[in-house]
Parts: C-alpha cells; sequence; structure tokens
C-alpha cells in the first residue's frame, strides 16, 4: 500500500564523532501499529473517484463496492472517515465520541502527513508519556495518562480541526463495526431478499450486465430499488437485511495457529469463506456469474434477466 512507503533515512554526518541525524521516516506502518495493530485496524483506500475502494488515479467512477463515499457529491472531498459523532468529539471533547477500530483513508499525501503525525504520539517515539499527558488534559473522559491509538486520534482532530478536522467525516452512515458473529448468519438471508426486490417489475435495468465503469451508476440504482423492499441503513448495520459494508473477524485468531475457544470451526473458518463468497459474488454477478452456493467454489453462468422468472 503506497501509505507505507517511507522516505529514505537521512545520512550521517560526516563531522568526526558527530552523532548521526536521527531518522524521519513515513509513519504510516507505526501509525497502523498503534492503532493496535495492522490485523485489527481495517484499511480501505479512497480512490479519486466517488466511490469506496475505487483505485487512485482511475477518475471514471469505477468501484468495487456499491457504497459511495459519505458527504454531498457536490462537498468537500473527505480524506478519512470515521465512525463517530461530530458534537461528541469537538463539543463535548470525548475520546469515546469516536471509533478507530476501522476507518477509510485516502491514499494521498494529506494521509501520508496525518498518519505521521499520529504515529508520533505512540509508544515507538520518545515522547509518548509527555502526549498521554497532553491527550487526557484535553480530552474531558479520559482517565488514563497513558494515550491510545483512539484518544490520541481524538486529540488531534480537537486540537487542529483546521488541518485535520476539515477533511475528516465523522458519521454512522456506514456500520464499520460489522460483527461477524452477527452477519454470516444472515446473508443467505440478505441474498434472497435482493434477489427477490431485483425480480420486481419495473427493476429489468438493475438484471443487466454491465462493465465495472458502469457499476457505480447500478448501484445507485440498486440501493434505490430495495430501499422500500429491504429494511435497514444503506450502509449496512446491526439491524435490518442491506447489505454489510464490512464483516469484521475479531476474535478469530487465525493468524496465530490457535484458533479462539469462544468460536466454533464453522462459525470463524465457515464464516469467512461465506462473506468472501457473498462479496465475491456482487462482483461476479455484474459479468453474469455466481458461486453455485455459500460454501461452494464453483462459478455458474447466469441466464440472461436473471432472476426475472420465480425458478431461476
Amino acid at each position: 500500500m503506497a501509505a507505507s512507503s517511507e522516505a529514505a533515512v537521512p545520512a550521517a554526518s560526516n563531522k568526526k564523532g558527530a552523532a548521526p541525524s536521527p531518522p524521519r521516516p513515513r509513519c504510516a506502518r507505526d501509525a497502523l501499529v498503534f492503532a493496535a495493530g495492522v490485523a485489527a485496524a481495517v484499511l480501505a483506500l479512497l480512490g479519486l473517484a466517488s466511490s469506496v475502494l475505487a483505485p487512485p488515479g482511475w477518475g471514471s467512477g469505477v468501484g468495487l463496492v456499491a457504497f459511495p463515499v459519505p458527504g454531498p457529491s457536490d462537498g468537500p472531498r473527505y480524506n478519512l472517515v470515521l465512525y463517530g459523532w461530530p458534537k461528541e468529539v469537538y463539543e463535548n471533547r470525548r475520546w469515546l465520541g469516536l471509533n478507530a477500530g476501522v476507518f477509510l483513508i485516502r491514499n494521498c499525501q494529506w494521509s501520508l502527513d496525518f498518519l505521521d503525525e499520529w504515529a508520533r504520539m505512540g509508544p515507538a517515539y520518545p515522547d509518548y508519556a509527555a502526549w498521554g499527558k497532553k491527550v487526557k488534559g484535553a480530552l474531558t473522559d479520559r482517565d488514563s495518562d497513558v494515550a491510545c491509538d483512539q484518544s490520541a486520534l481524538a486529540y488531534l482532530l480537537i486540537t487542529g480541526r483546521e488541518r485535520w478536522g476539515e477533511k475528516t467525516y465523522l458519521g454512522t452512515d456506514y456500520y464499520f463495526q460489522g460483527y461477524f458473529a452477527e452477519i454470516v448468519g444472515k446473508l443467505a438471508g440478505v441474498a434472497a431478499r435482493y434477489k427477490a426486490a431485483e425480480r420486481g417489475a419495473g427493476h429489468a435495468g438493475l438484471r443487466r450486465r454491465h462493465a465495472e465503469r458502469e457499476h457505480l451508476r447500478y448501484a445507485a440504482a440498486r440501493n434505490a430499488a430495495v430501499r422500500a423492499a429491504v429494511p435497514g441503513p444503506d450502509g449496512g448495520g446491526q439491524s435490518g437485511w442491506r447489505r454489510p459494508l464490512i464483516t469484521h473477524f475479531t476474535g478469530c485468531n487465525p493468524c496465530g495457529g490457535r484458533r479462539n475457544p469462544m468460536y466454533s470451526r464453522e462459525l470463524c473458518e465457515g464464516g469467512m469463506r461465506r462473506a468472501l463468497g457473498f462479496a465475491d459474488d456482487q462482483v461476479l454477478r455484474a459479468y453474469g456469474f455466481r458461486h453455485a452456493g455459500p460454501l461452494n467454489d464453483t462459478v455458474l453462468q447466469l441466464p440472461f434477466d436473471y432472476p426475472a422468472a420465480r425458478n431461476r
């Protein structure tokens, strides 16, 4: 990811006995470690177009996910999208007014600079203890004088609102904390409800195959069609049957080699396969294909005008 690149380390001084200049790396990697680890901080790149996960530099509106970037289409372009409440952060100065576990960040210089500032408040840097006291003094609900990733983020937004806050979107339009145990069991029901909505009269346009460059236009039309038929917010949520934006497999611990005994193999490994297949079907569907089943890797070709006929 471009945000993890580092600048070259300055060369040591030629003067005899002089201490080498301290390196000043681009600290995106350190910021992610500060944000509870790379595995816990789920990042998506916001491209130059208006869609989540649109590859940067593709200005044609290409998008792989049917979720537009929050905010007005003719308004400011945000570089950072967080789940939270502006009043709680800026007026009440609460670090619990936002959630730093999952966020969207644009691949641009502003983001590199922001991650640089954020990382320097972390435990890898010598001023960590001093930052903890500053953060505690600036926030109304912070009891500890040890800075964490979320309290440091709230501090940066509050004290640097003109520099950082103006390019940061705080809102609840998108449910970033999609707990997998609440989601994977509903995916079949979600798919069935979308299928029923698209089968309805007047929605033949949604059933057409289309190229990627048309995906956002079709996604907007699909959201409008299912809004009246499928309960729940556009950006997913704990209630309702809309497609989830993020399914967060927190607690499964697959990378450590030992599965968390709190969760069954079917819920974790099976849930991951279900979630990946569910997402993959949304991409394949535009070209007239889908998986044979939730846990089946076989890809089937769909008939034209699917799913208009009830026997399909």
